[in-house]
């Protein structure tokens, strides 16, 4: 409406004026289509297309004067916004009535299946690390961490747009976005494990494995066991036990470090950068976890208090 005013004034519509801020605006609102963010990009679209409206009906009212034409200026502003605002509220009326559909359920499974890639994820890892025939998991892996890429950059406009939405379930906006952002985290060090894992050599995969004990049957099982927990908690919003296990304390618990004296040839050994890369990719992913499990408990609180041994705290 303002750019009808601008390019017209109080006349019926100069295609010279409408021509310059139609220009201006075009740039304005192109803009707002690309550094808007995720969330937001349906209000820039729908802002975009009502601009045009506007000053299409409005230039073909003062020139062509078709029965049905919604004016010029700002009646044609007034019909839009009107018939816009009608879409919403029988937008909302499907979506309350009779059952209404949770986006932050939505969010929460789609988080919950993401999870549980990771988890397979972290299997193949497992299975190819340390071992010579193992070519076979990089074109999978490589495959599966862009699906759970693509899968969590897809839920920034659903968990964008969760502030307009009633709060439905026990998890709030800003708890499933860390969220997304911890499992993103988690598919990054495991895709630069697996990247890894292809060309470290097997005296360095074996010195990892015993450096941090990625293979050690324990450690395998608390990890599996918390990102178990993590997936079902996502999906019914319970609270977690109490004792869970601490990935980063009990990974580095029964391990044998081994300690070596850094040097400048070894600094410069390429095979050796890569090496400190993968320890600081497990232990980021290590980190993840743990933060994931702090973040629930401090939502949902904990369950399966266990007193008396020092360290329990009623919640």
């Amino acid at each position: 409406m303002v750019a009808w005013y601008i390019g017209s004034g109080s006349g019926p519509g100069n295609p010279y004026g409408l021509s310059a801020i139609t220009a201006v605006m075009t740039l304005v609102l192109v803009w707002w289509r690309i550094f808007f963010p995720h969330s937001l990009v349906g209000t820039a679209v729908m802002s975009g297309v009502s601009f045009v409206l506007v000053v299409g009906f409005s230039y073909d009212a003062t020139h062509i004067g078709t029965y049905g034409l919604p004016g010029y200026g700002y009646e044609a502003f007034y019909k839009r916004v009107v018939t816009v605002l009608l879409g919403i509220l029988a937008a909302l009326i499907v979506q309350i009535f009779p059952h209404p559909p949770s986006a932050s359920q939505h969010v929460r499974k789609s988080l919950s299946g993401s999870v549980r890639t990771l988890s397979d994820n972290y299997a193949v890892l497992l299975s190819c690390w340390n071992r010579e025939d193992s070519e076979w998991a990089n074109s999978k892996t490589d495959q599966i961490s862009l699906q759970i890429t693509e899968s969590l950059i897809s839920l920034q406009g659903p968990i964008g747009m969760l502030k307009l939405e009633p709060r439905m379930g026990p998890f709030t906006q800003q708890t499933l976005k860390r969220t997304q952002e911890l499992c993103q985290d988690i598919n990054q060090s495991f895709a630069n494990l697996l990247n890894l894992q292809g060309t470290l050599p097997l005296t360095l995969q074996d010195r990892l494995a015993r450096t941090v004990g990625i293979q050690e049957e324990q450690n395998i099982n608390a990890i599996m066991l918390v990102l178990r927990v993590i997936d079902q908690t996502l999906k019914t919003g319970d609270p977690l036990p109490e004792r869970l296990p601490t990935l980063r304390t009990a990974t580095f618990a029964g391990s044998n470090r081994h300690v070596t004296d850094l040097s400048t040839t070894l600094v410069r050994d390429s095979d050796y950068r890569r090496y400190c890369i993968a320890v600081i990719s497990y232990l980021k992913f290590l980190s993840a976890v743990d933060n994931i499990v702090l973040l629930f408990k401090g939502e949902l609180g904990q369950s399966h208090i266990v007193y008396g041994l020092g360290c329990a705290e009623a919640v």
